[in-house]
């Protein structure tokens, strides 16, 4: 019997070992900080980023109080980035500035936060949340870091968001004049001029402004955007269709008072 039971043990045994032994190529190994780092590292560099991704991971949850953590966070947000995954990206480029303020990669994160955005900003007609969030960040980023190597293209960058916000504002303003609501009209123009001064649509809506106040029998107001438009802007293709409909106020009696 005790033989029986000695080799019933040694079965089970032997069971046990044939499945640990085909189960055993399937488990990763437990990487020390450094070669796990090397890893993940490489695998970006081949651009495996997918792949990047999970071994980043792997060393964040692995190596919370590790020096190196901050470059696991950023390159596991640009493997994100690398991947178009903008959505992720800047909520990992989001834990680089929350977490690691102080980190060599903060200004990076910030000026791709920020990208993350731009890429997600859509066409101009729709909803431009993700353009308004770009433009704040570009802005944080060049307050923090005007002299960053990314300074110039984040200009570039913030001047097109801006300029789309204008031209959602001065078509919507265009689309009031023509439907003849001048006085919207009138408040979209305003806010391509007064929000967007640098934009190369405040001049037509200058100009667009003076035609409303016309319509609405708002002369001084005409006149004041008339001479506004006449008086700045004397290379644009409405400078003479300005300058004659001033010409033809000035023949109108000016109101008293």
């Amino acid at each position: 019997m005790f033989a029986k039971r000695i080799l019933l043990l040694s079965a089970v045994i032997a069971s046990f070992s044939i499945l640990a032994g085909c189960g055993g190529s399937n488990v990763k190994p437990v990487l020390d900080a450094e070669d796990q780092l090397k890893l993940a590292t490489q695998l970006y560099e081949d651009g495996k980023y997918l792949k990047a991704e999970s071994e980043f991971q792997r060393f964040i949850y692995n190596y919370p109080g590790n020096n190196a953590v901050d470059t696991a966070q950023f390159y596991l947000a640009m493997s994100y980035y690398m991947d178009k995954d903008y959505t992720l990206a800047a909520g990992e480029f989001n834990k680089v500035l929350t977490l690691f303020p102080s980190s060599e990669f903060a200004d990076d994160s910030q000026y791709r936060l920020a990208m993350c955005h731009y890429h997600q900003s859509p066409h101009f007609a729709l909803d431009q949340t993700d353009t308004e969030i770009a433009i704040e960040n570009f802005m944080t980023f060049l307050d923090y870091y005007p002299f960053s190597e990314h300074a110039d293209s984040a200009n570039v960058y913030l001047t097109e968001m801006r300029d789309k916000l204008a031209k959602k504002a001065f078509r919507t303003a265009r689309l009031y004049q023509k439907l003849k609501r001048f006085e919207p009209a009138v408040i979209y123009y305003d806010k391509v001029i007064d929000l967007y001064p640098e934009s190369p649509y405040v001049p037509e809506s200058v100009y667009r402004k003076a035609e409303c106040y016309l319509e609405l029998e708002q002369y001084e107001d005409a006149r004041q955007a008339l001479f506004e438009f006449i008086d700045t802007f004397k290379d644009h293709e409405f400078y003479k269709e300005a300058t004659e409909k001033l010409r033809k106020l000035e023949d109108l009696p000016r109101a008293e008072g």
